[in-house]
């Protein structure tokens, strides 16, 4: 079976070549790590109880209103 590379692959090709910055926003895998304040805030949003992740009232939020 012949197998064709996608598109993708050839666009980020010739920007890694491109002079300036070129940031890969699909791929998923950044080559930076996360500021240090995001990693502690997920930590604290993981750490919340189950039902703190729901989704709100379809009438919302009381304070929101």
């Amino acid at each position: 079976m012949e197998y064709e590379e996608p598109k993708f692959f050839h666009v980020m090709q010739y920007a890694a070549a491109a002079d300036g910055d070129v940031i890969d926003m699909v791929s998923g895998n950044p080559d930076w790590e996360p500021p240090t304040a995001l990693r502690e805030a997920l930590r604290d949003y993981a750490d919340l109880p189950s039902d703190a992740l729901q989704y709100p009232p379809s009438e919302g939020l009381t304070e929101l209103r």
